[in-house]
């Protein structure tokens, strides 16, 4: 009977490491180098509701040009991630936008500061913030 429950308990043991393995190999593996702040291609648009009646405008948004795979990328990102890109200067202001997009985050105020150096200068530190509390 103890063999039997020394064996069940490290099967048990061993299973639950494969599969925590597993999943920390699928999160390292997602490839992100397309939120990269010289490819990123973007524009801010003024938005209307068209199933409202009657049609009025919502705000601005960012739209992303964005492939399939990297839509699904983008979806499964985690918190700290974000954080990550977020404060790298290569990522920063490209990660910013797409959570504006995936977000739908009225951008008006990025209509001014529709640059990574003026985002940065004056916007970086609130947005920062914002997505420190915002992001699930």
């Amino acid at each position: 009977m103890k063999n039997y429950l020394l064996i069940l308990f490290s099967l048990t043991i061993f299973g639950c490491n494969a599969q925590s393995n597993k999943t920390t190999k699928n999160k390292a593996t997602m490839d992100l180098s397309f939120i990269n702040n010289e490819k990123i291609k973007h524009s801010i648009v003024l938005m209307s509701c068209d199933t409202c009646a009657p049609i009025r405008n919502i705000g601005n948004r960012v739209v992303i040009e964005l492939t399939k795979k990297e839509q699904e990328a983008v979806k499964k990102i985690s918190k700290e991630n974000w954080l990550k890109l977020l404060n790298s200067e290569t990522s920063d202001f490209s990660a910013n936008l797409i959570l504006y997009s995936l977000y739908d985050k009225d951008a008006f105020i990025l209509l001014r500061n529709d640059d990574k150096e003026q985002w940065r200068k004056y916007m970086k530190t609130e947005d920062l913030d914002y997505w420190k509390l915002h992001l699930k």
